[in-house]
Parts: C-alpha cells; sequence; structure tokens
C-alpha cells in the first residue's frame, strides 16, 4: 500500500511515499520565481509548478496525509497558503488526511513543545531509511522529516488505523 506524506508550503514542499511497511522516496521541490513578473503572476506560476509536482508523485496512493494548513496573520501569507491547498487538492484525487502540530506530537508520544530536532531524532530512530533519503541541503531538511512526522503520526492516529486495517 502506498501513502505520501507532504509538508505544504509555496516556496518548499516536502514530500515522502511509504510503501510496503517502509519509507522508499523523498524529496523537497522548491518552486522558482518567475522572472520579470508581476507579484499576481508569480504567485499563479508557482501555484501551477506547486499543483505539476505534486501531481507527477501521486496516483497510485491510498492516502495522501499532510500538517494541517495554519491562518498566518499576514493577508499576502494566508493568501498563499489557499493557492498551496488549492493546488493540493486539485493535484490528488486521493484522500487527503490533515493533522495540526499539536496532533502529530501527541501521536508520536512527544512533549507538547517537542523541537523540529527531537521530531526528527525520534523519525531517525525509528526509521533509519531515512537518513539516506533527506535532502542533502540541510535547510531543506525541516520540509522532508515535516511530511514523514505527518505521515507517521496519522499512521498511528484512529482513522489511519481503520484505513490500515490495524
Amino acid at each position: 500500500m502506498r501513502l505520501i506524506g507532504i509538508d505544504p508550503g509555496f516556496a518548499s514542499c516536502g514530500l515522502v511515499v511509504w510503501e510496503d511497511g517502509a519509507f522508499i522516496e523523498g524529496v523537497v521541490f522548491c518552486t522558482q520565481k518567475a522572472k520579470n513578473k508581476k507579484a499576481a503572476e508569480d504567485n499563479f506560476h508557482r501555484t501551477r509548478q506547486l499543483g505539476t509536482f505534486v501531481a507527477c508523485w501521486c496516483g497510485t496512493e491510498r492516502a495522501v496525509v499532510a500538517e494541517a494548513m495554519s491562518y498566518p496573520r499576514h493577508a499576502s501569507v494566508a493568501h498563499k497558503m489557499g493557492l498551496v491547498w488549492g493546488a493540493l487538492a486539485t493535484a490528488t484525487k486521493s484522500p487527503v488526511f490533515m493533522l495540526s502540530p499539536q496532533e502529530i506530537r501527541r501521536l508520536l508520544d512527544l512533549p507538547k513543545g517537542a523541537t523540529k530536532a527531537q521530531i526528527q531524532a525520534l523519525l531517525l530512530k525509528l526509521y533509519p531509511e531515512l537518513e539516506d533519503l533527506q535532502p542533502k541541503q540541510k535547510g531543506l531538511r525541516e520540509h522532508f522529516y515535516d511530511a514523514a512526522a505527518a505521515l507517521v503520526a496519522w499512521m498511528r492516529s484512529e482513522q489511519g488505523r481503520f484505513l490500515l486495517g490495524g
């Protein structure tokens, strides 16, 4: 059974693939700013890139799991997150399940204030194959591990266990 975990973002989007009991692939996609374009044209350009990226990875999975959308205070950031979720919604035909950062920490049996480093350490302990799949560029690893954390937490959730037959 194939599952996809996504850390949706406008500039960088983390994605991991789980199949037959292990993580088999992972990637962080960075959208490219449109040159010599107005902000609205750039937003459209990046949204199309993101939708194409997600659509290329999706198609045979049983479910897509993502960290739930936060509601930022700045209107421009909120607008961009809306574009990201619109791209995600149209790029996959599978059910998309969302977990808040708090739900992810709780389902991973981590304290409420657990850091990204603590989450990464736990994931590497549970799934050593992630080390070989993680991006070489350290600055992109956060998105990779956020996608993996969302997927692992969902698989531990009541909803995930039900869908997976466990």
